[in-house]
Protein backbone atom coordinates (compact mmCIF):
# COMPACT_ATOMS: atom_id res chain seq x y z
CA UNK A 1 0.00 0.00 0.00
CA UNK A 2 1.06 3.54 -1.07
CA UNK A 3 1.27 6.50 1.28
CA UNK A 4 -1.46 7.90 -1.19
CA UNK A 5 -4.02 4.84 -0.72
CA UNK A 6 -5.57 5.52 2.46
CA UNK A 7 -9.10 5.72 2.07
CA UNK A 8 -9.37 7.76 5.43
CA UNK A 9 -7.29 10.79 4.59
CA UNK A 10 -8.84 13.23 2.59
CA UNK A 11 -5.86 14.74 0.30
CA UNK A 12 -6.87 17.63 0.42
CA UNK A 13 -5.43 17.84 3.90
CA UNK A 14 -3.10 14.83 3.82
CA UNK A 15 0.68 16.01 4.03
CA UNK A 16 3.43 13.54 3.23
CA UNK A 17 5.39 13.19 6.27
CA UNK A 18 8.61 12.63 3.90
CA UNK A 19 7.96 15.04 1.66
CA UNK A 20 10.16 18.98 1.97
CA UNK A 21 7.09 20.78 2.38
CA UNK A 22 6.16 18.78 5.22
CA UNK A 23 5.93 21.28 8.27
CA UNK A 24 4.82 18.62 11.23
CA UNK A 25 0.94 18.83 11.67
CA UNK A 26 -0.46 15.79 12.96
CA UNK A 27 -3.76 14.35 12.75
CA UNK A 28 -5.62 13.54 15.17
CA UNK A 29 -8.51 10.69 14.90
CA UNK A 30 -10.10 8.28 16.65
CA UNK A 31 -11.42 4.54 15.75
CA UNK A 32 -14.95 5.82 16.81
CA UNK A 33 -14.70 8.54 14.78
CA UNK A 34 -13.71 6.31 11.13
CA UNK A 35 -16.45 3.49 12.03
CA UNK A 36 -19.01 6.13 13.59
CA UNK A 37 -19.33 4.34 16.98
CA UNK A 38 -18.82 7.48 19.15
CA UNK A 39 -21.10 7.56 21.34
CA UNK A 40 -21.04 11.55 22.47
CA UNK A 41 -21.44 12.98 19.15
CA UNK A 42 -24.56 15.16 19.81
CA UNK A 43 -22.53 16.37 22.67
CA UNK A 44 -19.18 17.34 20.97
CA UNK A 45 -21.93 19.02 17.98
CA UNK A 46 -23.47 21.28 20.91
CA UNK A 47 -20.25 21.97 22.25
CA UNK A 48 -18.40 22.59 18.60
CA UNK A 49 -21.89 25.00 18.03
CA UNK A 50 -21.59 26.30 21.39
CA UNK A 51 -18.06 27.11 20.59
CA UNK A 52 -19.09 28.77 17.06
CA UNK A 53 -21.93 30.70 18.50
CA UNK A 54 -19.37 32.10 21.13
CA UNK A 55 -17.21 32.91 18.52
CA UNK A 56 -19.83 34.66 16.47
CA UNK A 57 -20.60 36.36 19.95
CA UNK A 58 -17.52 37.76 20.66
CA UNK A 59 -17.04 38.56 16.72
CA UNK A 60 -20.13 40.66 16.89
CA UNK A 61 -19.09 42.47 20.70
CA UNK A 62 -15.66 43.24 19.23
CA UNK A 63 -17.47 44.65 16.14
CA UNK A 64 -19.40 46.26 18.47
CA UNK A 65 -16.77 47.86 20.56
CA UNK A 66 -14.85 48.71 17.07
CA UNK A 67 -17.50 50.24 16.01
CA UNK A 68 -18.49 52.59 19.80
CA UNK A 69 -15.14 53.49 19.40
CA UNK A 70 -14.95 55.00 15.91
CA UNK A 71 -18.37 56.72 16.43
CA UNK A 72 -15.94 57.98 20.06
CA UNK A 73 -13.22 59.02 17.48
CA UNK A 74 -15.67 60.65 15.03
CA UNK A 75 -17.01 62.95 17.98
CA UNK A 76 -14.14 63.99 19.44
CA UNK A 77 -12.70 64.76 15.78
CA UNK A 78 -15.65 67.10 15.54
CA UNK A 79 -15.41 68.27 19.02
CA UNK A 80 -12.42 69.15 18.68
CA UNK A 81 -12.85 71.04 15.03
CA UNK A 82 -15.48 72.96 16.72
CA UNK A 83 -13.46 73.95 19.37
CA UNK A 84 -10.49 75.17 16.78
CA UNK A 85 -13.48 76.68 14.73
CA UNK A 86 -14.66 78.97 18.15
CA UNK A 87 -11.06 79.62 19.21
CA UNK A 88 -10.26 80.88 15.67
CA UNK A 89 -13.35 83.28 15.81
CA UNK A 90 -13.03 84.57 19.26
CA UNK A 91 -8.50 85.18 17.95
CA UNK A 92 -10.39 87.37 14.76
CA UNK A 93 -12.47 89.09 17.12
CA UNK A 94 -9.85 90.08 19.30
CA UNK A 95 -7.56 90.76 16.46
CA UNK A 96 -10.87 92.62 15.27
CA UNK A 97 -10.94 94.41 18.95
CA UNK A 98 -7.50 94.83 19.41
CA UNK A 99 -7.44 97.14 15.76
CA UNK A 100 -10.29 99.37 16.55
CA UNK A 101 -8.17 99.89 20.08
CA UNK A 102 -5.42 101.11 17.95
CA UNK A 103 -7.12 103.08 16.23
CA UNK A 104 -9.45 104.68 18.83
CA UNK A 105 -6.35 105.44 20.50
CA UNK A 106 -4.62 107.35 17.09
CA UNK A 107 -6.97 109.28 17.09
CA UNK A 108 -7.94 110.21 20.50
CA UNK A 109 -3.85 110.99 20.47
CA UNK A 110 -4.86 113.07 17.07
CA UNK A 111 -7.75 115.02 18.77
CA UNK A 112 -5.75 115.50 22.11
CA UNK A 113 -2.34 116.82 19.86
CA UNK A 114 -5.04 119.27 18.32
CA UNK A 115 -6.60 120.37 20.53
CA UNK A 116 -3.08 120.60 22.93
CA UNK A 117 -1.59 122.53 19.37
CA UNK A 118 -4.93 124.81 19.52
CA UNK A 119 -4.22 125.68 23.00
CA UNK A 120 -0.73 126.35 22.21
CA UNK A 121 -1.37 128.58 19.38
CA UNK A 122 -4.06 130.24 21.24
CA UNK A 123 -1.82 131.04 24.15
CA UNK A 124 1.10 131.66 21.90
CA UNK A 125 -1.71 134.56 20.18
CA UNK A 126 -2.67 135.96 23.35
CA UNK A 127 1.72 136.40 24.55
CA UNK A 128 2.15 138.00 21.49
CA UNK A 129 -1.06 140.26 21.67
CA UNK A 130 0.73 141.23 25.34
CA UNK A 131 3.90 141.50 24.18
CA UNK A 132 2.51 143.94 21.52
CA UNK A 133 0.17 145.62 23.86
CA UNK A 134 3.41 146.03 26.26
CA UNK A 135 6.00 147.24 23.52
CA UNK A 136 2.86 149.85 22.41
CA UNK A 137 3.04 150.96 25.99
CA UNK A 138 6.61 151.27 26.03
CA UNK A 139 6.45 153.33 22.59
CA UNK A 140 4.13 156.12 24.28
CA UNK A 141 5.96 156.03 27.27
CA UNK A 142 9.11 156.57 25.46
CA UNK A 143 7.29 159.26 23.09
CA UNK A 144 6.06 160.77 26.45
CA UNK A 145 9.40 160.82 27.49
CA UNK A 146 10.77 162.59 24.51
CA UNK A 147 8.52 165.44 24.41
CA UNK A 148 9.53 166.88 27.46
CA UNK A 149 13.04 167.71 26.17
CA UNK A 150 13.88 171.04 27.11
CA UNK A 151 11.25 171.10 29.53
CA UNK A 152 12.29 171.89 33.40
CA UNK A 153 12.56 168.41 35.06
CA UNK A 154 15.40 165.78 36.10
CA UNK A 155 17.92 165.00 33.73
CA UNK A 156 20.23 161.78 34.31
CA UNK A 157 23.70 161.41 34.23
CA UNK A 158 25.45 157.87 33.95
CA UNK A 159 28.16 157.18 35.71
CA UNK A 160 31.24 155.08 34.67
CA UNK A 161 34.14 154.22 36.62
CA UNK A 162 36.00 154.15 33.18
CA UNK A 163 38.28 156.74 32.10
CA UNK A 164 36.87 159.10 29.16
CA UNK A 165 38.09 162.19 27.71
CA UNK A 166 35.75 165.53 28.59
CA UNK A 167 32.83 165.44 31.27
CA UNK A 168 33.19 166.07 35.07
CA UNK A 169 33.74 163.49 37.46
CA UNK A 170 33.95 160.44 34.92
CA UNK A 171 31.33 160.96 33.32
CA UNK A 172 31.34 160.87 29.29
CA UNK A 173 31.04 164.37 27.23
CA UNK A 174 27.39 163.60 26.16
CA UNK A 175 25.77 162.74 29.25
CA UNK A 176 26.57 166.43 30.71
CA UNK A 177 23.66 168.60 32.46
CA UNK A 178 22.52 171.35 30.63
CA UNK A 179 23.69 173.41 33.49
CA UNK A 180 26.75 171.91 33.44
CA UNK A 181 26.60 170.30 37.07
CA UNK A 182 27.21 166.76 37.87
CA UNK A 183 24.77 166.92 40.77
Amino acid sequence: MFRHDSKFVDPNFYVDPLAKEFTGVECHIRWCQIFGTCGNQDAARAAQQAAEQAQREEAAARAEAERQIREQQEALAREQARQEAERAAAQAELQVAETQAQIAAKKSAATSGLVKSRAQLEQTKLQQSAAATAMSIQQKQRQAAGATVGQPGRSKTQVTSRLGVGGYGGTSPVKVSSTGLNI
